[in-house]
């Protein structure tokens, strides 16, 4: 089974991507809570991230 871990906080898509690659985790979006996420400029989430 995976482990699940849930963040949240202001998480800017660029440093998602590269926490992503450095953890070698995948990061699911659960709950998004800015505008600015719509607009694809930053990520105001809750976040599970999945080894």
């Amino acid at each position: 089974m995976a482990e699940r871990v849930l963040i949240a906080g202001n998480i800017h898509q660029d440093g998602l991507q590269l926490f992503e690659q450095r953890e070698g985790l995948s990061v699911e979006i659960t709950e998004a809570v800015d505008e600015a996420t719509l607009a694809g400029l930053a990520h105001d989430v809750s976040a599970i991230l999945v080894r």
